[in-house]
């Protein structure tokens, strides 16, 4: 993102055109800004081209989290889920999309406004494991997890590896112990024969959803542990 924004998009879109993009306004006019004047051949051309799964499993990502995806034509994903964001006029104060665009945030992610308080491990009580997460799981003892943050690491693992996580998951977790973790280009989730263990808050999911400022994601699951 970083070489995209200092050698990619400066091709596409002068510095009034980007920071227009970002400004308040209501979702007609944002979409008539995207239409008219964001979506152009360049813009096109280009992102295909940078976030192809070659580029991006060179510079992006590392190439096993493609190893499950199924279609060969990632930008095309990735410009829809743009689209759709830049379209629906909730951009602006978006603390990631200003860091991508412009290397600075508008306002603070709350995880930055407590920085020094993390970056102190002996305040925080954070521990650094250099483990996969299965191995980790079997060496804790049963029931003594509440909550999972997992992002989308069952991208590069099979259904089956991600159900030999996900029975893990379950016994170390405490009753009620809360599981949450995304879907990019791989859809997975918690197999028929495991979801009896676990409840799906959906409400809440949806709830989140409104307010959510990563669109590059396809989409979160949240699980309350049944025990």
């Amino acid at each position: 993102l970083h070489a995209f924004r200092r050698f990619i998009l400066p091709g596409i879109h002068g510095k009034k055109t980007i920071h227009e993009l970002v400004k308040p306004k209501s979702k007609a006019k944002q979409e008539q800004f995207y239409v008219e004047k964001w979506n152009s051949f360049k813009w096109k051309l280009l992102f295909k081209i940078f976030f192809s799964r070659t580029v991006m499993s060179g510079r992006g990502r590392i190439r096993q989290m493609f190893a499950h995806t199924n279609s060969q034509s990632i930008a095309a994903i990735y410009s829809k889920r743009v689209k759709k964001a830049f379209m629906r006029g909730i951009i602006s104060r978006n603390f990631y999309l200003n860091y991508i665009l412009f290397k600075q945030f508008d306002e603070l992610p709350l995880y930055l406004e407590k920085y020094e308080k993390i970056n102190d491990s002996s305040i925080a009580g954070i521990k650094i494991v250099h483990k996969d997460i299965l191995t980790f799981l079997q060496s804790l003892p049963d029931e003594s997890i509440t909550k999972f943050n997992l992002s989308d690491i069952f991208e590069p693992v099979s259904q089956e590896e991600m159900d030999m996580i996900v029975h893990e998951i379950y016994r170390v977790s405490k009753p009620n112990s809360r599981l949450i973790f995304w879907n990019n280009l791989v859809e997975r989730n918690i197999s028929k024969e495991m979801l009896k263990f676990f409840m799906r808050d959906v409400q809440v999911e949806n709830e989140l959803r409104k307010h959510d400022k990563v669109f590059f994601y396809a989409c979160f699951y949240i699980y309350i542990v049944k025990k």
